[in-house]
């Protein structure tokens, strides 16, 4: 089974004007089977969304954030399929004492509500992710490890098929 991995976003911050090496903020997609697994939120999730509310060839979607410094989530409040009661998003992330993926989440969808005034209807579920290896479902595997970064942040090694992809951005030596 192939898997397809493509890059939405990879900047540090987003830009305001076009760059040949693109110019949003964290998103990566691996697409595996009927899966769609989205890593981080950046300003690459926009238009990520845009074409999942287009197409609506993935309405299940795991979402799992490495952290939440802005970079990395500021794309939520703009994610069209929070706003489709069709999608069923997973939200992942790290165990972070200082606040959960839940109280995050809710408090960027408050921040959505307020510069949209529309509230998000997709069905949603809440993990929170230590240090360990999942099965996200039969077929794929996921290992978490957590980076050298300020705040709680993880590494995603998602593995199905025989074949690996690993996401490990912002961890310093």
């Amino acid at each position: 089974m192939a898997a397809f991995v493509k890059f939405w976003g990879t900047r540090s911050g987003a830009l305001q004007s076009p760059s040949k090496y693109g110019s949003h903020s964290p998103c990566i997609t691996v697409e595996a089977g009927n899966d769609l697994y989205i890593l981080d939120a950046g300003t690459g999730l926009i238009p990520l969304g845009q074409e999942l509310v287009a197409k609506r060839t993935h309405k299940e979607l795991w979402l799992m954030l490495t952290h939440f410094h802005a970079n990395h989530v500021n794309g939520l409040i703009e994610f069209a399929p929070l706003f489709d009661p069709e999608f069923t998003i997973h939200w992942a992330g790290a165990n972070d004492l200082e606040m959960s993926v839940e109280n995050f989440l809710n408090q960027s969808l408050q921040a959505a509500y307020q510069k949209t005034g529309k509230a998000p209807v997709a069905q949603m579920d809440f993990y929170e992710f230590v240090e360990s290896t999942y099965n996200l479902n039969a077929e794929t595997k996921l290992s978490t490890a957590y980076m050298n970064h300020p705040t709680t942040s993880l590494c995603y090694a998602i593995e199905r098929g025989g074949k690996k992809v690993i996401y490990c951005p912002d961890s310093e030596l």
